[in-house]
């Protein structure tokens, strides 16, 4: 009898610079960003694993809506989709320079 126990696991890419820029004290987002495909809620973060060659972070999750892997079996990739919603100021609260026109002096 075999003791490997499949899992419901997946797994998240992050850009490595994106989470160092976000952990700078002066690190501002305007707007606001809304994640529409990616980790559920209620998923379990297990670990993470550098990879070093991509620059990035992936951020492995169990949940029961994903497929079983097996110990030693490919982790599979998870999507992840944000929107971001900027706010704009108003034009006239905004001094921006004259347009430059060619060969004007």
């Amino acid at each position: 009898m075999s003791t490997d126990v499949a899992r419901r696991i997946k797994a998240f890419e992050i850009a490595i610079e994106l989470l160092i820029a976000m952990m700078r004290t002066d690190y501002k987002m305007t707007g606001e960003l809304t994640c529409t495909e990616g980790v559920p809620p209620d998923a379990v973060f297990l670990y993470a694993i550098e990879d070093s060659l991509r620059g990035s972070v992936l951020l492995v999750f169990e949940h029961e809506s994903f497929e079983p892997v097996r110990p030693g079996d490919y982790i599979p990739r998870g999507i992840t989709t944000h929107n971001l919603h900027v706010h704009f100021v108003d034009a006239t609260d905004v001094n921006f320079p004259a347009p430059s026109r060619p060969g004007a002096r």
